[in-house]
């Protein structure tokens, strides 16, 4: 199993790296790169940043919820989110936490609904508030419960 797993991770793709590292080396630019590896890591390796505005762009908010007050709550709670929270709520609404770049604008539908929880559906891309909240500090406990608690699950 292992000779496996070797082939298919490493020696598979060595033959792709090695003929890589010499173009580099035959441009010159390989010297630079281990002379200076910080210069080059935007290059090599992806880093993802996630902002309020990406999380917001992804939503779409649903024709019968526009106006109400609890979708006012969650952009009051994405816009003034950290990162950490903000990527926990993307983990939440679509099972991934590394969906930077991968979700086009206004793939998560939203809507406000008369049930007692946050609910969202990874597999449809689908975001239920509870019409029931009406304080956004109660919107805000809430959320991050549904967040940082470990029994909650998403579908």
């Amino acid at each position: 199993m292992q000779p496996l797993i070797l082939h298919a991770t490493i020696v598979k793709h060595k033959a792709a790296l090695d003929q890589l590292r010499k173009g580099l080396s035959n441009l010159g630019l390989l010297d630079e790169i281990e002379k200076n590896p910080d210069k080059f890591k935007m290059f090599f390796l992806h880093e993802e940043d996630i902002s309020s505005s990406y999380v917001k762009g992804l939503l779409k908010i649903e024709e019968a919820s526009i106006g109400k007050p609890q979708v006012e709550m969650l952009f009051n709670y994405i816009e003034h989110a950290s990162k950490e929270n903000l990527a926990a709520l993307l983990a939440f609404l679509t099972g991934s936490r590394s969906s930077i770049g991968s979700f086009s604008n206004g793939c998560i539908k939203v809507s406000v609904e008369n049930i007692q929880g946050f609910f969202a559906s990874t597999c449809i891309l689908l975001f239920h508030l509870p019409s029931t909240i009406t304080s956004y500090e109660m919107f805000e406990s809430s959320i991050s419960a549904v967040l940082k608690g470990r029994k909650f699950t998403t579908i």
